[in-house]
């Protein structure tokens, strides 16, 4: 596995540096750079520095940049629909990674050196109120930007996605939960290949 895991990461490495721009090879640098940054910090010290800090909000940062950054060398797409596009998405990978996180604390008998960040539990506690108002949010952005509501659409989309996940929780099997919590953040795939 370890070689597979090297010759493919050298593989993709030498393909982006003769294939993409300069900007987009630096973008993908900086967030590799954050990202080994989480990791080092998460998994150098003991387990229950884990709960003493949010990470489920440093993830959904990392995620957003991640999916938004590699557009911003083009310049194809404003700066600031980029900006409210990666807000919302990261918010609403903030409310997945919460969710995750806490049900499956719970389903482990909630031990108490794993427990989650206290703003970790608060915003799972919280969810439908949270992804109203991530999914309204998004939907008034949407409109502002005038782009056919297709950023509105897809937060809107998914944070209701994320508030029926909640409310079914009990009645979804804990093997497959955390997995029906992504694909909730998968839902405006089916808004536009409906629309």
């Amino acid at each position: 596995m370890a070689a597979i895991a090297v010759s493919s990461g050298a593989g993709s490495f030498a393909v982006a540096l003769t294939c993409l721009s300069r900007g987009a090879v630096l973008s993908g640098l900086a967030i590799g750079a954050f990202v080994l940054a989480y990791f080092v910090s998460v998994h150098s010290g003991p387990f229950w520095w884990r709960g003493l800090w949010p990470r489920e909000a440093v993830v959904a940062l990392g995620f957003g940049l991640g999916t938004f950054m590699p557009l911003v060398p083009r310049g194809t797409v404003p700066c600031s629909t980029l900006i409210a596009a990666s807000t919302v998405f990261s918010l609403l990978c903030w409310l997945n990674c919460c969710l995750v996180e806490t049900w499956e604390w719970q389903r482990a008998g909630s031990p108490g050196e794993e427990k989650p960040h206290v703003s970790t539990q608060w915003i799972a506690s919280h969810l439908s109120a949270l992804a109203i108002c991530v999914g309204t949010t998004a939907w008034l952005i949407g409109r502002w930007f005038g782009r056919g509501n297709e950023l509105g659409l897809a937060g809107f989309s998914s944070a209701i996605a994320l508030l029926v996940l909640a409310q079914m929780q009990g009645n979804i099997s804990d093997s497959i939960l955390g997995v029906t919590a992504d694909l909730a953040l998968c839902a405006p795939l089916l808004v536009f290949s409906i629309h």
